[in-house]
């Protein structure tokens, strides 16, 4: 997925990688080939390796500002800038990812949005109302895609505390029959970003789990291997 020419907002580029671009870093300490993937990743989209911020998660709700002086990692599920040619980054095998932008104050948030981040934390939330508070935005100046995830369809939990039970307060996105339950995260997110007040909202609907597109997804593969969603604008 890779969405360029945005009404609006010249120079912003929102992306998701593919098995063809190769497997990306979960941060810096990675092999060599993974890091050097991410950077023509970025070259792709049009940016600098340098200036890639990647995430670090920690499935929750932390925020990290990158400015221009910021690393290349920030310990976050939530970056947030409006440094033009800083790309932000977070690996990416199934969580769903949040693109969040603002045409008025040509500022970007990035979110890494897993279930843990999603249901304990409401992730994605907070991630708008600390982008408000960053810029003195309101909510009908932000745009939202919800990027390519594992979908319900994919999205298969346990009947048990360390499944279903994590989801008692969202019952509507749990769907499911003869013993089988599986778990809308995409339509967690959007309904967070709806109860947020974010109206103007946009879902890829490509599950990473069965794309025929092909994106990594850790459910079907088991193995270490991520792509990378990164979001960020160039000088226009």
């Amino acid at each position: 997925m890779i969405e360029r020419n945005i009404p609006g907002f010249p120079g912003l580029v929102l992306a998701v990688s593919r098995i063809e671009h190769g497997s990306m870093p979960k941060t810096t300490g990675q092999s060599q080939k993974k890091l050097a993937n991410r950077g023509e990743f970025a070259g792709f989209l049009g940016f600098d390796a340098d200036g890639v911020c990647q995430a670090k998660p920690v499935h929750g709700a932390g925020v990290g500002f990158v400015t221009p002086n910021s690393g290349k990692v920030l310990k976050a599920d939530i970056l947030i800038t409006d440094v033009p040619g800083r790309l932000l980054a977070i690996a990416v095998a199934d969580c769903p990812t949040v693109f969040l932008w603002a045409r008025s104050k040509r500022a970007v948030c990035l979110i890494h949005a897993g279930w843990r981040g999603l249901v304990k934390e409401q992730v994605v939330s907070r991630a708008v109302e600390m982008f408000c508070f960053a810029y003195s935005l309101r909510k009908s100046e932000i745009s939202a895609l919800l990027g390519p995830a594992i979908n319900k369809c994919c999205f298969q939990v346990q009947n048990d505390e360390n499944g279903l039970t994590n989801f008692v307060n969202w019952p509507t996105f749990i769907f499911g029959s003869n013993g089988q339950h599986f778990v809308d995260l995409i339509g967690i997110a959007k309904e967070q970003l709806y109860r947020s007040g974010v109206r103007a909202i946009s879902n890829t609907g490509e599950c990473t789990c069965c794309s025929p597109a092909g994106y990594f997804s850790f459910r079907r593969e088991k193995n270490s291997l991520r792509g990378l969603a990164a979001a960020g604008f160039l000088e226009s």
